[in-house]
């Protein structure tokens, strides 16, 4: 019975464990997205060259600008980039574009996209500004709709491992009532006749982490594969997450351990 528990509590840990991926990651992708996204400073018609070579300079020097993604792209060929990033142009005439400079960034928050708005416009001979706005406040919603999920789920898987720890925990002790019983007599405290329950089942809580840890760790190298190309996990957010599983697990084994032996063991404070 044990090992079936010890099964339970390592599957609901790796639950947990990609939970967190879940959660690190979504924080992260909003920034991520941004920097992947085109933005694209639309010129005025009639801009003299030199206004154009300094809205270019202004730009490559801008704190949210990433280093080296600036171009600047004559009408004739930005049809094709805005057809290519906006779609629904296509039936526009290619006359219609003006001259534009893209850009990147090295990820932004709306309120950040709001302000280099402002400041992109403002520069001299920039008429227009643009970039995926649908993207990202679709986004930006889903994720937010995702994490409240998330979190949900996460306080009933919890809630599921600590029920499977306290079962577990409830056995052990109750196979073990005649020493315990014993040790009273002997003289022993309740502290004391607890510490053998508590390495074990930090033992326990261990094993069942790093269990859970390659089974996730296995899983992030799959989803990078196969889902993420591009917006892959990293080493450092999957080992964030592997941290987690591993404390979570810890604690969880912890807290339960003392509480259950502590309301088992006020059962036999006056064995006789």
């Amino acid at each position: 019975m044990n090992y079936l528990h010890t099964v339970i509590s390592t599957l609901l840990l790796w639950l947990l464990g990609l939970l967190a991926v879940s959660i690190i990651k979504g924080i992260t992708i909003d920034e991520e997205l941004s920097s992947s996204a085109l933005f694209i400073a639309e010129l005025a018609e009639d801009i003299a060259p030199q206004d154009r070579i300094t809205a270019e300079s202004l730009l490559s020097d801008h704190p949210m600008v990433k280093a080296n993604s600036v171009s600047y792209i004559p009408r004739e060929e930005a049809s094709e980039v805005m057809v290519h990033d906006f779609p629904g142009l296509e039936n526009i005439e290619k006359d219609v574009f003006r001259d534009i400079i893209t850009f990147r960034t090295d990820g932004v928050s709306d309120i950040e996209r709001t302000n280099l708005r402002q400041q992109v416009l403002e520069i001299t001979g920039v008429s227009g500004f643009y970039y995926e706005e649908d993207l990202f406040s679709g986004v930006g919603k889903g994720l937010a709709r995702f994490r409240i999920g998330l979190l949900v789920l996460s306080a009933v898987l919890m809630a599921a491992v600590i029920m499977v720890i306290a079962y577990s925990l409830r056995q052990s002790i109750a196979d073990a009532r005649s020493s315990i019983i014993a040790m009273h007599l002997a003289g022993s405290t309740a502290d004391y006749i607890k510490k053998p329950f508590l390495r074990s089942s930090l033992h326990r809580a261990l094993r069942c982490g790093l269990t859970a840890c390659i089974l996730l760790v296995i899983n992030i190298i799959l989803i990078n594969q196969m889902i993420l190309r591009g917006f892959e996990i990293s080493i450092l957010q999957s080992g964030m997450a592997c941290l987690c599983v591993i404390v979570i697990a810890m604690i969880m084994y912890y807290l339960t351990t003392d509480r259950a032996t502590k309301t088992y063991l006020n059962e036999y404070q006056n064995p006789i």
